[in-house]
């Protein structure tokens, strides 16, 4: 009877080894590829913030903005990259004087370091008077937001 129960013992102690060891060796092979996309993305959301830099030198906010969103829409699915973006975009709402937007990017700040993974991706444009959770055009439709229509 004891080597009966010895036995089941050890073979449900050897199944969830087995069982645990799959499951990290899973997490190990999705942590690897979100390290190596964020290493691929970077440069491309680099090049959007230097043109957002460069816009804004000339006046353009609402290009500067653009490329800031566009580097979001690369970054997002890399914790590192899309805090870093709403980093830039805090600094373009410092900027631009717009306390509404620097509140709202420091709040996405945060959502960004502790809810984006490779599971789980909070949608958002980076406008604090957008939704979160609803579909927007990435489009001149939001021209309202700059002051002089962006130029």
């Amino acid at each position: 009877m004891f080597c009966l129960a010895y036995d089941v013992v050890a073979a449900a102690y050897l199944s969830c080894l087995l069982g645990f060891s799959r499951v990290a060796a899973r997490s190990n092979h999705v942590t690897q590829q979100v390290k190596d996309f964020s290493h691929r993305i970077r440069p491309y959301v680099q090049a959007e913030f230097l043109a957002a830099e460069e816009c804004h030198g000339r006046g353009n906010f609402r290009g500067s903005f653009e490329h800031l969103e566009r580097a979001h829409v690369l970054g997002q699915a890399s914790t590192r990259e899309h805090v870093r973006v709403h980093w830039e975009m805090l600094r373009w709402a410092v900027r631009q004087r717009q306390p509404q937007e620097l509140a709202a990017q420091v709040l996405r700040i945060v959502d960004a370091a502790v809810l984006s993974s490779e599971t789980l991706i909070v949608p958002s444009m980076g406008i604090s008077s957008l939704s979160k959770t609803a579909m927007h055009p990435t489009t001149d439709t939001r021209a309202d937001r700059f002051p002089n229509g962006g130029h």
